[in-house]
């Protein structure tokens, strides 16, 4: 989680709710991020880890996540090394054109590395 954490305004309550909202719509109706709101950031942040990992397909929930933060705050190395420990593609690596969002869902070797 120390990487997460590295994410610039994470501690706002306004931008975690943004990225929700981003992630949510990539993820779409049908696989929503259930994530359980908390005032404190770090559990705010707890609970999203928990929500990427028990979701059905979690290296889709994580990608997601990590493409509302790019597409947020792009060019963040701790949101890169995320991409790496969960073998996940690195942002601008040609998702679908006209998404909003930078990155293929690929699907890495399941759960959240945070």
């Amino acid at each position: 989680m120390p990487l997460l954490l590295a994410v610039p305004d994470l501690d706002d309550p306004d931008f975690r709710r943004q990225v929700l909202r981003a992630a949510g719509e990539q993820l779409g109706p049908s696989e929503p991020l259930r994530v359980a709101h908390r005032s404190q950031a770090v559990d705010h942040l707890m609970e999203l880890v928990q929500a990427c990992a028990s979701h059905r397909d979690p290296a889709t929930a994580l990608a997601a996540v990590l493409d509302a933060l790019d597409f947020l705050r792009p060019g963040l190395a701790a949101v890169d090394e995320l991409r790496t420990l969960a073998d996940l593609p690195q942002a601008g690596s040609g998702g679908p054109a006209g998404d909003g969002f930078p990155g293929p869902r690929a699907a890495g070797p399941g759960g959240c590395p945070w």
